[in-house]
């Protein structure tokens, strides 16, 4: 078995294209690390089953360690509190953004 390891920048709107097991170029990763993608939950609802075996980053989940320093409230609790105030699943940014405040509560 070869083994290959390809590095390319592809726009997320494009990834299907590759990952496609029907796209005739005989490329078949077992796994593809990609930036800028599943993000949102919606983003990986659109790639539907091609969205196995795809790697990103996270910036937040419910199951980080951290708590805030402004309220005590754990990663978990945040992210329930944003879905039962019906804004809909929890996504990555959602820490990032957070975090802001804790900065500039500092400051």
């Amino acid at each position: 078995m070869r083994r290959a390891t390809c590095s390319s920048t592809v726009p997320s709107t494009r990834l299907s294209v590759i990952l496609d097991p029907g796209v005739p170029a005989g490329l078949q990763p077992k796994l593809a690390t990609v930036a800028k993608v599943m993000l949102f939950p919606t983003d990986a609802y659109a790639l539907g089953a091609l969205s196995n075996n795809i790697a990103t980053d996270a910036w937040f989940t419910p199951y980080s360690p951290y708590k805030s320093s402004l309220t005590g409230q754990s990663a978990y609790k945040f992210a329930e509190a944003y879905q039962n105030a019906g804004h809909g699943q929890w996504v990555n940014s959602m820490g990032s953004t957070y975090a802001l405040f804790e900065v500039a509560s500092r400051v």
